[in-house]
Formats: C-alpha cells, structure tokens, sequence
C-alpha cells in the first residue's frame, strides 16, 4: 500500500448520513491508515454507506457522495473533506460533501485524516474513488480515536466547513 499501517479501523456506527470509525494503534510507530473506497470489505467507505442505507428509509445521501469518482487529491478533498475552491464541479451531482472529525479517546497519540485519489493514496483497488488517509504520531499500542464521517442533510449543515 506504500503506507506505514499501524492502525484497524472498526465501524461503530452507520446511518445514512453519517460513518463513525473507531480507530485503534497496533504498534507505537508514527504512521497511517487508509479507510479504502473499493466496495470491499469493511471498513470500506461504498460498502459501509452502501449498507447503511439499505437499512434506513432516507435514501443513498451519504453513499452518492462518497461513490463520486475523483482524479486528484484536489477533488478528493472536496469530496471527503469539503474544501472549497478545490474543483467544485465534481460534487454537482450530488448537491454536497462529507466532512471528517477526529475524536481522542484513549492514550495521548495525535491523529490527523487527510483524503487522496485512492491509487495516489497506495490502494489499488480504490483507483479513481476518495479515501481517508489517517496519519498518527508516535504513542503507545492501542491508542484510540472516533473519525466521523458525515454528509450534511442541508447547506446549513455546512456553517463552519468553509462552504
């Protein structure tokens, strides 16, 4: 995968409009994680949202979003973290973006998410799809944190994200 993996991430929770991710350090190395976008096993951005909405009444919101093809990580960004300014045309058709929050919960290691196209991200499999990078630092083995994942139900959701 070209990443340092030193990280499992378990879903915990999934709706249609949100993904949360329990992330949990497998070693005390600095390194990274990558949540895939190739509608493989979870946790895996398709298939976890994919299966979210299946159970619920309200649609595909977060699934459509995430299932957007991208070129670069410009537009990856958009899609999965809601920068603005970076190729808006890729989310015309679907009417929004994602946004990623990382909680602490145990130990003291940093963790920061970041989104690539997933073959620049290491994933094969995720070719031409966005995935979520997660970056630590070094710290003890099994430090955790929560990544939400959401996708705003309206632009007011969006107060904040620089939308």
């Amino acid at each position: 995968m070209g990443l340092i993996t030193n990280m499992s991430a378990t879903l915990v929770e999934a709706t249609p409009y949100r993904l949360r991710y329990l992330l949990t350090t497998t070693d005390d190395r600095s390194g990274a994680g990558l949540i895939s976008n190739a509608l493989g096993a979870t946790p895996d951005l398709r298939t976890d949202a994919l299966t979210a909405a299946q159970n619920g009444i309200e649609g595909l919101p977060l699934y459509n979003t995430v299932a957007v093809p991208v070129a670069n990580q410009a537009e990856a960004r958009r899609i999965l973290l809601g920068e603005s300014g970076a190729t808006p045309a890729v989310i015309a058709n679907v009417g929004g973006h994602c946004t990623a929050q990382l909680t602490p919960r145990s130990g003291l290691r940093v963790f920061t998410v970041d989104a690539n196209e997933g073959a620049a991200a290491g994933d094969p499999a995720s070719a031409g799809y966005a995935v979520y990078i997660v970056y630590t630092g070094g710290g003890s083995l099994g430090d955790t944190a929560y990544l939400d994942i959401k996708r705003a139900r309206s632009k007011d959701d969006y107060v904040g994200y620089g939308v």
